[in-house]
């Protein structure tokens, strides 16, 4: 039963993960249960997993990526198009991957949507940047860098609620990451 603590095993954020990894590593353990929260629609959980899957990356980014596995499964699993996990990884890849990240992953994620939300995440930055610079003189405009900065950078953990939480008021916004607590039975 879900008392709104999303209580993990310790063994949780030992093992560095990388893109080819499978689904039994933490991040996989976080998608599992966000399929099993989208389906019987309890939503605090579907946002306390969001916001694990912050925190993971965050403290441990130097040795943590999101395997290619589990943006698979998400993406075949969740129930809708609009899935707050689907747009997280999204953005997450956007912001996270690099080309040859991508390259390998190319084999490992069959899913069109998840290609064509990356597509089209690089084409509306190359339009950005191809109005923020003077076409004659090849120079940023005026604010033209800064806007392509505030639009390019990477926006993992600014605005997390509005962008991949889900809330039945507006109201209701969170303000700070919900952490997750380590089960210390599992200590080794």
């Amino acid at each position: 039963m879900y008392r709104h603590i999303l209580s993990l095993p310790a063994a949780f954020d030992k093992a560095p993960v990388s893109i080819t990894d499978t689904l039994d590593t933490a991040p996989g353990l976080l998608a599992r249960l966000f399929v099993l929260a989208e389906k019987y629609q309890i939503t605090p959980l579907q946002n306390d997993i969001i916001d694990a899957f912050l925190v993971w990356l965050d403290d441990f980014s130097m040795h943590h990526r999101i395997p290619a596995s589990v943006i698979q499964y998400v993406w075949t699993t969740t129930l809708s198009e609009n899935c707050p996990l689907r747009k997280f990884l999204l953005d997450y890849a956007e912001a996270e991957y690099t080309i040859w990240d991508l390259k390998k992953m190319k084999d490992l994620i069959v899913e069109k949507d998840l290609w064509y939300g990356l597509s089209r995440g690089q084409a509306l930055t190359m339009n950005l940047v191809r109005e923020a610079i003077y076409e004659d003189e090849g120079e940023w405009g005026e604010g033209g860098l800064e806007l392509v900065r505030e639009y390019v950078e990477p926006h993992l953990g600014s605005d997390f609620c509005a962008l991949w939480h889900v809330h039945e008021k507006k109201e209701n916004l969170c303000t700070v990451f919900k952490r997750y607590v380590l089960e210390k039975g599992e200590a080794e």
